[in-house]
């Protein structure tokens, strides 16, 4: 049985959500950081990553037995966190975790922090296709989520989903625009249930 609980790697860490790693790490890698702040550890693949290509990184989560560097609630970042402490600050997979009310505070609080960017992915509701083609060294990726028309949540851990009937995309986008410059947004193409946002705070 995996010591992390939940996180262990036949429950938790399938092909689909590595491909999200990769996602993720890059994202990070093309805003070339000198530190980075991760909210929400995890299993800790990802700044364990980071941190052997030489990158500083920092974990706050509010779950004292993941021993993150900060313990803190992303909504009350700052007041653990001096402003402008990180060049980039990350949460993936985790701000649909808290209320939707809470989303945009929470990344308001990362770009408090924040020197510059400002780096989110969101699980999106659905009937996920993804298409991978390899002809030599060239590879094609293509993942697309079918729209479902449902009020419910999809998952009992989360509060609200990308796609669902109250939280279309369009609209998710719009307040998060309101909040942060979004210069790219994407659905990661070989795990389409993850929506990437790569965002830096407005000076």
């Amino acid at each position: 049985m995996s010591k992390l609980g939940s996180y262990g790697f036949l429950k938790y860490d399938l092909f689909e959500r590595w491909s999200s790693y990769w996602y993720q790490i890059r994202s990070v890698v093309l805003t070339e950081p000198n530190n980075v702040l991760l909210i929400g550890k995890g299993n800790g693949l990802v700044p364990d990553y980071l941190r052997q290509e030489g990158y500083r990184v920092d974990c706050a989560d509010i779950q004292a037995r993941l021993m993150p560097e900060i313990l803190a609630d992303v909504r009350k970042l700052s007041a653990h966190v001096p402003a402008g402490s990180f060049d980039t600050v990350c949460a993936f997979q985790i701000l649909e975790h808290l209320p939707y009310a809470d989303f945009i505070a929470s990344v308001l609080q990362m770009a408090v922090v924040s020197r510059r960017h400002v780096l989110i992915s969101l699980p999106v509701a659905g009937i996920p296709l993804s298409f991978r083609l390899r002809i030599k060294s060239h590879v094609l990726s293509f993942g697309r989520q079918f729209r479902l028309f449902r009020s419910r949540k999809i998952s009992s851990h989360h509060q609200w989903e990308i796609g669902l009937k109250e939280h279309p995309l369009r609209k998710v986008l719009a307040d998060l625009q309101a909040a942060v410059n979004v210069n790219k947004h994407y659905i990661c193409p070989d795990n389409p249930y993850h929506y990437f946002f790569e965002c830096t705070k407005r000076t």
